[in-house]
């Protein structure tokens, strides 16, 4: 099931169950989901993604600010994200590009993105770049 028809269908649900506050931050996400295709990028599973990680990380904010209702949200979104990579994972491969000829953190940020794109957080695979090359 592609992703705009999962969140549609999670709508859809919400608004049956009489969940109110769930219906329109799912609405939400379907109106941002529809700004972009105004702009002219297709709702695809990739794009509709990059959506959903952009409204995690300003929920995250508005958590770490104090809003009461960001973690809500957050769970809200959560079965959309895509999964990340453990912290053992993003070590083994940061490893293996450190050993392919990456000599400084800027290489590995890079090779490492080209890579694995949205699949880890970019805090974690500069904390491990960082644990290797010290």
């Amino acid at each position: 099931m592609k992703l705009t028809e999962q969140i549609n269908a999670d709508f859809m649900t919400a608004f049956k169950e009489g969940n109110t506050e769930k219906k329109t931050f799912l609405g939400l996400l379907k109106s941002e989901v529809k700004s972009d295709e105004g702009r002219g990028i297709e709702a695809t599973d990739e794009n509709v993604t990059k959506v959903i990680v952009k409204m995690n990380k300003s929920l995250k904010e508005s958590r770490d600010a104090g809003d009461v209702n960001a973690s809500t949200e957050m769970e809200w979104l959560n079965p959309y994200l895509p999964q990340l990579m453990s912290y053992g994972d993003i070590l083994n491969e940061v490893k293996i590009i450190v050993d392919g000829g990456a000599d400084n953190l800027g290489m590995v940020m890079k090779e490492f993105n080209i890579k694995f794109k949205g699949k880890a957080d970019n805090n974690e695979v500069r904390q491990a770049a960082m644990q290797i090359l010290m």
